[in-house]
């Protein structure tokens, strides 16, 4: 049996990701997950960021992602992943179980999220190629 792959979809607020990221599972018939999405109410829609909360979505997404390789099912995650170190928690959790596939979005639509242009810029200052 063929191993899944993991596709890690990457890139400042506002780059394209969360459209490739849809575009990718869509067409490839996966499923698709980002933090992000933690942060939606499940019966308004409506996105409610709250940091207190950020580590533990972190780790409910990546907990989706080894849950779905686990099963043998390829998946697509987005998420900022500034630092290295934050695809390095993805692609060491995948080693055994899948291949892993890596895009870095670079588009400039602006933050769906609202997200402070002075973050961007520290995100962006952070970035770690």
């Amino acid at each position: 049996m063929a191993k899944p792959t993991l596709y890690i979809i990457r890139g400042l607020p506002g780059s394209g990701k969360t459209t490739f990221a849809q575009q990718l599972a869509e067409m490839l018939k996966i499923r698709h997950v980002e933090t992000d999405m933690l942060f939606e109410d499940v019966t308004t829609g409506e996105y409610r960021f709250d940091a207190s909360k950020l580590s533990i979505y972190h780790a409910a997404c990546l907990a989706s992602c080894k849950h779905y390789l686990e099963e043998g099912r390829s998946i697509v995650v987005s998420n900022t992943f500034v630092r290295k170190w934050e695809v390095a928690k993805y692609t060491d959790m995948a080693k055994d179980l899948a291949n892993v596939v890596e895009y870095t979005c670079k588009g400039d639509y602006g933050s769906i999220h609202d997200v402070p242009p002075e973050v961007i810029s520290r995100m962006k200052a952070t970035w770690d190629t």
